[in-house]
């Protein structure tokens, strides 16, 4: 598997600039950004659960930073991040545009 997932990381494409309504957003851009493609929830009955899975799109990700959500203009910590891999999963401190 892993020969596999090596392959896969050489031969993927890097991070690529993202359109969004004013502008472009270049993966080399210093300020923190991220689209969230999806958002599971409820998956446990007895908790209130849910997990968004996010993309970063430029700058750097730290763990419990806060971020603005543009369209709602609300502020959120960022304090829970993992890395999931089937059923591993792994505390994630910082992440970058194009990082696994």
């Amino acid at each position: 598997m892993q020969l596999l997932l090596d392959a896969f990381l050489k031969l993927a494409p890097g991070p690529r600039p993202r359109n969004v309504a004013a502008r472009v957003i270049e993966p080399t851009d210093s300020a923190f950004s991220g689209f969230i493609f999806k958002i599971q929830a409820n998956m446990d009955p007895k908790h209130r659960d849910r997990l968004a899975f996010v993309r970063v799109c430029s700058g750097k990700f730290e763990r419990d930073m806060s971020v603005v959500h543009t369209r709602t203009g609300r502020k959120l910590r960022l304090s829970s991040s993992h890395k999931l891999f089937g059923r591993d999963r792994e505390t994630v401190d910082e992440a970058f545009a194009g990082m696994w």
